[in-house]
């Protein structure tokens, strides 16, 4: 089952998504961050970490009071936008793709499948209650893009036959 999805995004759109019951899922489990997959060969498109225009942020907030002495009173809100972030691609299986301002999410980028990762470093002492991931969409799609946790761990080093030559598998 998805993490969660989005439905025919178009070029230009901000996506804030409620990755709350993720995080809460990774405060018990490893977390290898998620894997993005489309049904559609028109592909999907979002800036990864290295862009200097709307890199992808995670946005977590908790009801922990700050820290005393606090120069006002409030609560503990963190806004993550660096992560490890990559394209695996069936058409070059043994090239890591890491370094690119964009990652494509397609069944048929040039005649290549290819699988967009994402992952965050989350805080340890932070206990999210709400959780934000915005993402910027550079290419749109009619197809449903589809966002699952991570079983496996992954670095920006990655290939399409890291994961036994079959790019990522869901439940991997």
């Amino acid at each position: 089952t998805p993490s969660f999805q989005l439905h025919a995004p178009n070029a230009g759109e901000l996506a804030e998504i409620d990755v709350l019951a993720d995080m809460q899922y990774w405060e018990t489990h490893a977390n290898y961050g998620w894997v993005f997959v489309t049904d559609s060969s028109d592909g999907w498109d979002f800036p990864t970490s290295e862009s200097q225009v709307y890199p992808p942020r995670l946005i977590l907030h908790s009801n922990s009071p700050l820290p005393s002495p606090a120069p006002t009173p409030g609560f503990l809100s963190e806004d993550i936008t660096t992560g490890v972030d990559c394209e695996v691609r069936d058409d070059a299986p043994d090239s890591a793709h890491s370094s690119a301002a964009t990652i494509s999410v397609d069944l048929s980028n040039g005649g290549a499948v290819t699988e967009g990762l994402l992952k965050f470093d989350l805080p340890s002492d932070l206990t999210p209650v709400l959780a934000t991931l915005t993402l910027t969409t550079t290419s749109s799609s009619t197809g449903t893009v589809s966002a699952y946790k991570m079983t496996t761990a992954w670095d920006a080093d990655v290939t399409w036959n890291s994961f036994n030559g079959g790019g990522v598998q869901m439940g991997t």
